[in-house]
């Protein structure tokens, strides 16, 4: 809506043409800006401590001791919408600052991390390869 109202008045002030480029400039920059800055939600999960799990390769309960009270823990990301070139860089800093924040006592700095992909629809080979932190 924003990009229709900068395209109407510049078409009305600086004439068709100037407010027609004037007007696509903006749409792109809207369309560039969210896909370089999609939202990221970062949280340390933990799981419930339980003295077994059952097996996916045989299905058999077997015995395990967990070293934490309330069981393992891990980060999870979730991106609201797909990964792409311009967004790499920004979701790897968005964990690296929340691991920043979440860390006590260099604890989460060996927690693993968890990207759940449900809400991603697009996804790029540059923002696919691995970059150790």
């Amino acid at each position: 809506m924003l990009a229709f109202l900068v395209a109407f008045f510049a078409c009305l002030t600086l004439g068709m043409e100037m407010g027609l480029v004037i007007g696509a400039s903006v749409d792109i920059a809207f369309l560039l800006f969210s896909n370089a800055r999609p939202k990221v939600r970062v949280d340390t999960i933990s799981v419930p401590k339980t003295s077994f799990f059952i097996s996916p390769c045989t299905n058999q309960k077997s015995q395990i001791e967990l070293q934490s009270a309330c069981g393992p823990e891990y980060i999870l990301a979730m991106p609201t919408q797909g990964l792409l070139f311009p967004a790499a860089d920004f979701v790897r800093t968005k964990i690296q600052t929340s691991l920043e924040e979440y860390d006590e006592n260099e604890r989460t700095s060996k927690l693993p991390v968890v990207i759940d992909c449900r809400n991603i629809q697009k996804l790029d080979y540059t923002a696919a390869v691995v970059k150790y932190f």
